[in-house]
């Protein structure tokens, strides 16, 4: 299941909206529905911490602004995107039959469009992430292949929108890897690409664009990490390869034009990733060292079930408006190996809590990591997802099993903090009805 997006946007100085897209498929006779807690006013998420005792009564005012959006298979990796010029402007884009939807009112009316019937001569092939450019205009960085191309090959790319608003966007196909080395014409070519872009009129790299993506291959031999760099006219400024960065798994611009990067490698590392010169060069500062070799990117979809599902533990990264800069990431207690009630793979994370850390000094040193979900159940947090608002309150949502950890349903939470990440408030339950997790990869890798 995906980590429940979270997007920001504030609309006056006294009223922040918070739009979670919480990604649960609830499941009915034919077609999956997409819930997505939509436009909650902050009145109540902003309430002084411990001002109100039961989350459930901290949400009951909201619950008229859940909006189940009716699409087939929306819930496999979606991106939710709030435009920063007009929150009412959002978009919902799935890697699964490539759906994207999007609304002009907040969610009141909802157009569906399908990525492959926008662009000409190109197949999308999902992993889509989503960003806004100074005027408004959607970008989406993809993997997409030519409609020539073997059904299993994958390149990557991303798509521009000719103005804001655009219903349905207009796209153009903006091409990044197109090399193919002999022997691999029905091989993915680039996997997993991020995307962000330098909207401050005083950073020295405004307007510049970052999409990293793993699995790249280069026309020099090279495979592995790269990064493009490209600039408000489009002109590829840089195609790096880094070979010593993990893959990664989010990525920022700071307010001076910082490039922040995180990854989680197979050693147990959580690592941030610092660029100053905009992004000619990274400097690796660990967030959190965990024991060598704790790491293992599968659960338990339930106690009394045998079978796993592929889960994303993040890091994820926020910086609000002062440049101090958050990672929000799940870590399990133990990894079990070789159980032979399991099935399928040689390991599992077992009660994976959610963790929140900050750095003031532009990543090179991190606060003590803060635990977010405030239960001790055993059951796991995953999926982590961070935004920071205006006035600088910090929100993660999670997906959770805390309640029903015998069974394969899934639930999502949320809490916030209004000290700086120093303690979170009571964890919030967004759904009322649970997810179904069948495993595998059910929901997708992020």
């Amino acid at each position: 299941m995906p980590e429940p997006q979270l997007d920001l946007k504030t609309k006056t100085t006294t009223s922040t909206h918070v739009t979670i897209a919480a990604s649960l498929m609830l499941a009915v006779s034919v077609t999956a529905m997409f819930f997505s807690l939509g436009m909650m006013t902050a009145g109540a998420l902003l309430a002084e911490q411990g001002g109100i005792e039961d989350s459930a009564e901290l949400l009951e005012p909201y619950k008229q602004n859940v909006v189940h959006l009716h699409c087939r298979d929306c819930s496999f990796e979606p991106v939710l995107a709030v435009n920063p010029l007009d929150e009412n402007i959002q978009y919902l884009i799935s890697s699964y039959d490539n759906d994207l939807l999007q609304t002009s009112d907040g969610w009141k009316t909802i157009h569906y469009n399908d990525l492959d019937n926008l662009l000409s001569a190109y197949r999308d092939a999902g992993n889509t992430k989503a960003a806004f450019d100074k005027d408004g205009k959607l970008i989406i960085a993809s993997l997409f292949s030519y409609i020539t191309d073997d059904i299993n090959m994958a390149r990557c790319g991303y798509y521009s929108d000719s103005q804001m608003g655009n219903n349905p966007p207009q796209l153009t196909m903006n091409v990044l890897s197109d090399y193919t080395p002999p022997g691999h014409e029905t091989s993915w070519l680039c996997d997993y690409p991020k995307i962000a872009i330098d909207n401050n009129p005083q950073s020295p790299y405004f307007q510049n664009m970052y999409i990293p993506a793993n699995l790249v291959h280069f026309a020099d031999g090279n495979v592995g990490i790269g990064w493009w760099i490209i600039n408000s006219s489009g002109k590829m400024l840089n195609g790096n390869y880094f070979d010593q960065m993990g893959a990664p798994e989010s990525v920022i611009v700071g307010p001076e034009g910082e490039i922040y990067a995180a990854s989680f490698n197979s050693f147990g590392k959580i690592e941030a990733w610092i660029s100053l010169d905009g992004g000619k060069s990274f400097v690796e500062h660990d967030i959190v060292q965990q024991p060598a070799g704790f790491f293992c990117r599968f659960a338990r979809v339930a106690s009394q079930r045998t079978d796993w599902w592929m889960i994303q533990a993040g890091p994820e990264l926020a910086v609000n408006s002062a440049g101090v800069l958050y990672a929000v990431w799940a870590s399990p207690k133990s990894i079990i190996y070789n159980d032979p009630s399991y099935e399928g793979q040689m390991c599992y994370g077992k009660d994976f809590d959610i963790f929140v850390s900050f750095s003031q000094d532009k990543g090179k040193t991190w606060s003590n990591p803060v635990k977010v979900n405030d239960d001790d159940s055993g059951g796991d947090q995953l999926f982590p997802s961070i935004a920071i608002d205006d006035d600088n309150t910090i929100y993660v949502a999670f997906i959770d099993h805390r309640d029903k950890q015998d069974e394969s349903l899934d639930d999502v939470y949320m809490s916030f903090s209004k000290d700086g990440g120093l303690n979170f408030s009571m964890n919030i339950k967004v759904n009322d009805l649970s997810a179904p997790n069948s495993g595998y990869r059910t929901f997708g890798d992020y």
